[in-house]
């Protein structure tokens, strides 16, 4: 199952203009020559093993997840839970400009992203090293794989999207440095969750792909004991 859960935090920085204020300077933003920081970095996931569970507690599991059904006619015999995580952090530099309003403009923004943790589970019917086994947590490791291979293709491209909206974001105008910095958040978080939607479809269908009775077969052709 694929889980957003986006924890932005707003750190400010209080800046003053670079000159003296004036009347004209109280209704207007003043140019701003600062850069913004940019760091989009990928969660590295370890990966654990549940092999207590029967094939109805599975089921189950599959079942209160939300997690792809299995094929018809086919039993879950292995499973693999994972949860993507966003997590974006934000610094402003705001200007006061009179009349109890700020310009703020972004100067960095770090997002995290990926998968903090796989949980694969296997039918406890099969012991580790068996024939079975082994199929099973191969199977599910490729799922693991699926997850990462999609992560690794498009993290670039969510690097690159992000740094086009920040270069067009203009200076928000709020009555405080903290109302400036949510309005910043929810700009940038708009424009992140259609690549994040983007991510999810490409690995639901990379999922798909080997979640099918043609590869169910494969698995279950390599051993007896099933």
């Amino acid at each position: 199952m694929k889980i957003i859960r986006a924890a932005v935090l707003a750190i400010l920085i209080l800046a003053l203009p670079p000159f003296q204020k004036t009347a004209a300077a109280e209704t207007s933003c003043p140019k701003d020559n600062g850069t913004t920081d940019l760091s989009v970095s990928q969660i590295i996931g370890e990966v654990t093993y549940k092999t207590g569970n029967t094939r109805s507690d599975l089921k189950r599991i599959q079942q209160r997840h939300g997690k792809m059904a299995t094929a018809s006619g086919w039993f879950p015999l292995g499973l693999t839970l994972s949860e993507l995580r966003v997590e974006m952090r934000i610094s402003t530099r705001a200007y006061p400009t009179g009349q109890g309003r700020y310009c703020a403009v972004p100067a960095s923004v770090d997002i995290d992203l990926g998968y903090p943790k796989f949980t694969i589970y296997v039918d406890r019917r099969y012991r580790r090293g068996s024939c079975e086994y082994r199929a099973i947590s191969e199977h599910e490791e490729r799922h693991v794989a699926i997850y990462q291979n999609r992560l690794d293709r498009l993290i670039s491209w969510v690097r690159e999207s992000m740094a086009r909206e920040i270069s067009r974001i203009k200076p928000v105008i709020a009555v405080s440095p903290g109302d400036g910095a949510e309005k910043i958040k929810r700009r940038l978080g708009r424009k992140l969750a259609p690549l994040i939607k983007r991510l999810q479809r490409a690995t639901d269908a990379g999922n798909r792909g080997i979640d099918s009775r043609t590869s169910y077969v494969r698995v279950q052709s390599r051993c007896r004991n099933w």
